[in-house]
């Protein structure tokens, strides 16, 4: 069920567990890659967090949501929000390979995957996100503890 204000987008993407995080960004051909994604901060256990094992070692079609909640909204609101709505944030591995097969979409939407995540030596915690700078694309991270304000989109899978 969605509020009047919120809008939600699906899009299909196969996802190949076997690869790399490297490689997963290299099959996105991104204009820039934050140097902090990769596989020492996002393991690849981690990175795949949420997924079955069995999956794991394949190439899975996977139905992304991109869920707009049209507000400014904490990181632990936006996680209640998708949990209620029967989805999971999108993990790692999930948001490049979207990035990577709908190339568009982050020339027009901020996409931010909650569903991996960075923990720094200080302790803050920084997620994965799609972004544009004009009209280049890139993969960042920004901080978990900020809000998120109305112009983000948050990328979720549904629940299994």
């Amino acid at each position: 069920m969605t509020k009047e204000n919120e809008i939600e987008n699906t899009y299909t993407v196969t996802v190949d567990y076997t690869r790399t995080v490297k490689q997963a960004i290299e099959a996105g051909d991104y204009d820039s890659v934050s140097d902090s994604i990769n596989s020492k901060n996002f393991p690849e256990s981690q990175a795949k967090q949420g997924i079955e094992r069995a999956q794991q070692k394949n190439k899975v079609p996977t139905q992304i949501t991109l869920i707009h909640l049209n507000r400014i909204v904490t990181t632990d609101e936006a996680l209640k929000e998708l949990d209620q709505k029967g989805y999971r944030p999108a993990n790692l591995y999930e948001l490049l390979a979207l990035g990577a097969q709908q190339q568009d979409l982050q020339r027009t939407n901020l996409i931010v995957g909650l569903g991996s995540s960075w923990v720094l030596p200080w302790g803050g915690r920084s997620v994965p996100c799609l972004g544009r700078f004009g009209s280049r694309r890139g993969v960042g991270l920004d901080w978990a503890a900020y809000d998120w304000d109305v112009g983000w989109r948050f990328a979720a899978s549904w629940r299994k």
